[in-house]
């Protein structure tokens, strides 16, 4: 699924208006979180109609509070529903929900704040953000380093970041 995901990358790069772009991603995500979720694709969708409802109706002074407060609310009920008798849902749909909660608790606050203030809080925000989900991914290699799995075989003799170093014997390999 991630490899059908990463593919449709170069289709949605050929779309040129942003509207578009943003509603075929939109389609296809929904699309391959409730493949990947099933019936469990209605906490999601249940954790984004009730923050919207809260950011909607609450008092402007203390919605991102309570947007916060029942969002993390939320995501520990879901961690732990199966301590409830609750089944507990796949994990894809945990990071989901963990992902959005993220979002949603930060952007129900950031609306109170000045432009030029929001505008630069946002960029370190989305820095410490990406470098935790690029931390996790580099450990994740690094388990499947460790676990001796990868792309190329032992004969090419691959090096940390340079890839295989013994290109004849790859192409003895694989021709």
């Amino acid at each position: 699924m991630l490899l059908l995901s990463t593919s449709f990358g170069f289709f949605v790069r050929k779309v040129r208006s942003t509207q578009q772009k943003k509603l075929i991603c939109t389609i296809l995500g929904f699309s391959v979180l409730l493949i990947l979720s099933g019936s469990y694709i209605l906490h999601p969708i249940l954790l984004t109609v009730i923050n919207a409802a809260i950011v909607l109706c609450a008092n402007k002074r203390f919605c991102h509070v309570i947007s916060f407060l029942f969002c993390f609310s939320y995501l520990l009920f879901l961690r732990t529903s199966e301590y409830f008798g609750i089944p507990s849902p796949p994990e894809i749909t945990c990071t989901a929900v963990m992902i959005m909660v993220l979002k949603l608790a930060s952007s129900a606050e950031i609306w109170e704040l000045p432009f030029l203030y929001r505008v630069f809080y946002v960029w370190p925000w989305f820095f410490s953000f990406r470098m935790r989900i690029y931390v996790a991914f580099v450990l994740g290699e690094c388990i499947c380093i460790n676990l001796g799995l990868g792309a190329y075989p032992e004969k090419s003799a691959t090096q940390p970041g340079a890839g295989p170093t013994n290109l004849i014997a790859l192409k003895e390999i694989y021709y």
